[in-house]
């Protein structure tokens, strides 16, 4: 007995299985800071780095930012995509990411913190890695303090207060 074979069916399964292979090498990648890598047309067997937009979330593998504080996922995403970006796109990869956070404005959250740690240098609208730019200088992005004023010593106070009150007792003396 001869058994046709539906090629369409076989077809479909293998493009499913290689989806998955895909997604878990690209998994692998991110843990280990290298982007998605794409192999030559015409199998010369070298491999050369897919071009990066900023926009695509899919090189973030669920779970790669689980347990890191903001500055460390965000770092380590910026070290992952290898080129600056934008505050919103930060946020989403570390929510696809999954990493944790009870804030109510995640935006502001990771805006704050990054415009408050010194590994991060703000372009424009765009963030970028201190490191990869070591001649700019690393200057605060907050206000500077203002000095405090010294107050006067608890005996100068004391002594002005006491004169103020002698001073209106006397005037109300003299009033009546």
């Amino acid at each position: 007995m001869s058994q046709e074979i539906d090629y369409a069916i076989v077809l479909a399964d293998l493009e499913s299985r290689r989806a998955a292979l895909d997604a878990a090498i690209a998994g692998v990648k991110a843990i280990l800071g290298q982007g998605p890598m794409e192999a030559l047309p015409g199998g010369s067997g070298t491999i050369t780095p897919t071009p990066h937009t900023g926009t695509e979330l899919k090189d973030v593998t669920p779970g790669v930012f689980h347990g890191m504080s903001v500055s460390e996922a965000a770092k380590k995403y910026l070290e992952m995509k290898k080129t600056k970006q934008k505050t919103r796109a930060i946020c989403d990869a570390l929510l696809q990411g999954g990493i944790e956070s009870g804030a109510r404005d995640f935006y502001s959250n990771v805006y704050t913190t990054l415009a408050r740690t010194k590994d991060f240098i703000k372009l424009g609208k765009y963030w970028a890695l201190a490191t990869w730019h070591p001649t700019r200088a690393v200057t605060s992005q907050t206000k500077p303090h203002k000095k405090a004023r010294r107050r006067k010593p608890r005996a100068e106070r004391a002594k002005r207060v006491a004169a103020a009150e002698v001073a209106s007792s006397s005037a109300k003396a003299e009033s009546a």
